[in-house]
């Protein structure tokens, strides 16, 4: 397996996760026990999205997609 994403949390890593999911991509989220630990381990940047080496140049491209997409804020219809 490969780290295809590092996340800022737990949930970020969630999100990740269910959109390769959602694209036929096994995908597991570890490091989220780490997340908040005292001492040596920093609080941040150790949850990670992994995936299988047959996946990762398409896991790639759609966490590439997912970072670079832009946020539409539709203030008509809240």
């Amino acid at each position: 397996m490969k780290i295809v994403y590092h996340a800022e949390n737990g949930m970020d890593a969630s999100l990740v996760k269910d959109l390769l999911s959602s694209a036929g991509i096994h995908a597991e989220v570890r490091g989220t026990a780490l997340q908040g630990a005292v001492g040596e381990a920093p609080a941040m940047n150790n949850v990670k999205v992994w995936v299988g080496l047959e996946d990762y140049a398409e896991a790639r491209e759609i966490v590439t997609g997912w970072e670079s997409a832009e946020i539409i804020i539709d203030d008509e219809n809240m």
